[in-house]
């Protein structure tokens, strides 16, 4: 009987410990913004337009480009768009939102000098 209640307790100790682990993995989601990973292009860049702009986050999260181009990541968070923009000096602003609403942004300087 006691051989029982050990082996009962322990079962219920390891399930409370697994939930605990699976709650702040849950919280750090809530919590933390998204990765924002930015391939290309590069800060300071001189390139042609069409521009493309590539990179990696969250599978779960939206990218929005300069607040009206939207992106939707594939199931690896992978991206990739083109994008045409105007000659001479510009800065892309680049953000992930989750499915909490927690954001990350990126701001790139470049430059285009053709089209």
């Amino acid at each position: 009987m006691k051989k029982k209640f050990q082996s009962t307790s322990l079962i219920f100790v390891l399930g409370i410990f697994i939930f605990l682990i699976y709650l702040v993995f849950q919280l750090r989601a809530f919590i933390i913004p998204p990765k924002l990973e930015i391939y290309q292009p590069k800060a300071e860049a001189v390139l042609t337009s069409p521009l493309t702009v590539e990179g990696v986050t969250s599978p779960d999260s939206i990218i929005q480009i300069n607040q009206d181009l939207i992106v939707k990541p594939d199931n690896s968070g992978y991206f990739i768009t083109s994008i045409p923009f105007s000659l001479g000096e510009n800065q892309i602003e680049i953000s992930a939102t989750n499915r909490f609403g927690r954001i990350n942004n990126k701001r790139i300087p470049i430059t285009l000098v053709s089209q």
